[in-house]
């Protein structure tokens, strides 16, 4: 059964690849080109938001303080970080915590589907307040 997914990416080719996999899935995609259309997805949305697909360094723009925001909004929601800067670079900048889950770009149809798949079959790990953009454990590549 779908489930809704909020993708959060300034590229428009990239949201576009993103959203027609997940669609593909059978996935409801909430689209958002910035945070504000983000924050007006989480706030006018009936049903529940299982996942955000962020673009890190558009999370990291948000200061890690947006994401913890819309998950305190809805609690249900997972957070997928992608980029494609490495995983590595990404922490040392401080963009993403070292346990932050990662997607790297590129990436193949069938790892998106089998990552969003693990990610949506667990419960919501929750955004420490206290920390900085800290999510579920790590999917190792």
């Amino acid at each position: 059964m779908g489930r809704t997914i909020l993708v959060l990416e300034d590229n428009l080719i990239t949201l576009g690849v993103v959203e027609a996999i997940l669609r593909q899935a059978g996935h409801e995609v909430l689209k958002a080109t910035n945070e504000a259309a983000a924050l007006g997805h989480v706030k006018r949305h009936p049903g529940p938001i299982e996942l955000l697909i962020a673009d890190a360094t558009m999370a990291g723009r948000m200061n890690g303080r947006m994401v913890r925001s819309l998950q305190q909004s809805r609690p249900e929601m997972n957070v997928l970080f992608m980029s494609g800067y490495s995983k590595e670079d990404l922490v040392t900048r401080g963009f993403l915590d070292p346990d932050g889950v990662f997607l790297p770009k590129p990436f193949t149809v069938k790892f998106l589907r089998d990552i969003v798949d693990s990610l949506l079959e667990r419960p919501c790990a929750a955004i420490p307040i206290s920390a900085g953009p800290k999510l579920v454990r790590s999917w190792r590549v």
